[in-house]
């Protein structure tokens, strides 16, 4: 399951309002768990205190008034910081209450009224999500991923876009492969290899599948395999400098001295100026001092 939500997704899922949750937000009523970038994102708790208060709501009890409550229950119970995660709000007649894991409390007195289940909530909220994940093409999945992989703490769930995108297009080429750059980031090159050579079966030219398939070869030792990777990366796609540039290094490992020289100098064609532009051009000047092989 997603562990973040979008608001157009919060929309789909509980069917509430845009502007509604804009409002909710402004208002202090129910706040989104995580702001990046000038985006908003509910998680499954922020999903069960939304439905709940719409419920409220839809029977008549104004949203002023329930925000009055979480304010007076805040202020009661300082050390939760996270308002409606820990405390889930609702309204015995036109009192607003709170409940603290199992228990009702009273947003005025602060005193314990009653135990409650909130099981039967959070099962209606997890078959609502996956309702709604089921409804998701595979090019949703693969934007819900591409939104994950910019953050290191929600690489998992970008993990899970991709798969389910793959679930539905087995041949969705980008799923494929930025799954298994993110394998390769946690150095599990064996997953990561064959996330690369599914996306390679949908393209045989796909330069950069090619490409991380070298870079888990070179990873993995096996380097005559990483040049071929390279080389084909490279044939694929001619201006795919970064290719050049391990081929060249792998080239060099393997003593091919003027494999290594061509390629080099293949990448200074494109990049001029930066650190690796630097070190091209000192293994050429180290390269040419070296007698050729077989002198």
């Amino acid at each position: 399951m997603l562990k973040y939500f979008r608001q157009q997704d919060v929309t789909s899922i509980l069917g509430i309002k845009l502007g509604r949750l804009k409002y909710w937000d402004r208002i202090g009523l129910v706040q989104p768990s995580l702001r990046e970038n000038h985006r908003i994102f509910y998680d499954f708790q922020d999903l069960v205190c939304l439905r709940t208060v719409n419920a409220l709501i839809k029977k008549g009890i104004p949203a002023t008034h329930l925000a009055r409550g979480v304010r007076k229950i805040t202020k009661r119970i300082p050390e939760n910081k996270k308002v409606l995660t820990g405390i889930r709000i609702l309204s015995i007649g036109r009192r607003v209450v709170a409940s603290l894991g199992d228990h009702l409390i009273d947003g005025l007195s602060g005193q314990y009224l009653l135990n409650l289940d909130w099981g039967q909530v959070e099962g209606e909220i997890k078959e609502k999500i996956d309702n709604f994940q089921s409804t998701r093409d595979a090019q949703e999945w693969f934007l819900e991923g591409v939104r994950c992989n910019s953050n290191s703490s929600t690489h998992e769930d970008a993990m899970h876009a991709y798969r389910q995108a793959i679930r539905q297009d087995p041949h969705h080429i980008e799923a494929h492969i930025n799954l298994g750059a993110l394998y390769y980031l946690q150095r599990a090159f064996n997953d990561s290899k064959r996330c690369f050579e599914k996306a390679l079966s949908s393209n045989p030219e796909h330069s950069r599948a090619l490409y991380n398939l070298g870079n888990v070869s070179d990873e993995l030792d096996d380097l005559q395999m990483a040049i071929n990777y390279y080389e084909r990366a490279a044939t694929a796609d001619p201006a795919f400098a970064d290719a050049h540039y391990n081929l060249a290094a792998v080239a060099e490992k393997l003593g091919e001295k003027e494999k290594a020289l061509k390629h080099w100098s293949i990448y200074l064609e494109s990049d001029t100026t930066s650190l690796h532009a630097e070190i091209a051009r000192k293994r050429i000047v180290a390269l040419m001092g070296t007698p050729s092989d077989g002198n």
